[in-house]
């Protein structure tokens, strides 16, 4: 699979829906009933798509893109 066709896909989509909270990389694969290592590779790939750092950079950027809400009302 490759990363274009993960975006399509949804699967990293339904890993960057967790990053706002305060679950852990394992708490988060446990809700997906996926492995940790799948957690890992997904968001080293949000990560480089979105040209983030760090976890609350890659919330940013996504919310800038409209990929995540911004938790305002509208």
């Amino acid at each position: 699979m490759t990363a274009g066709t993960c975006w399509r896909r949804g699967c990293e989509l339904r890993v960057l829906r967790y990053l706002p909270t305060n679950l852990s990389r394992p708490e988060i694969a446990s809700q997906l009933s996926v492995s940790v290592n799948t957690v890992n590779t997904h968001i080293r790939n949000i990560y480089t798509k979105l040209q983030a750092r760090d976890r609350s950079s890659a919330v940013q950027r996504a919310r800038e893109l409209r990929l995540l809400s911004t938790g305002r009302p509208r």
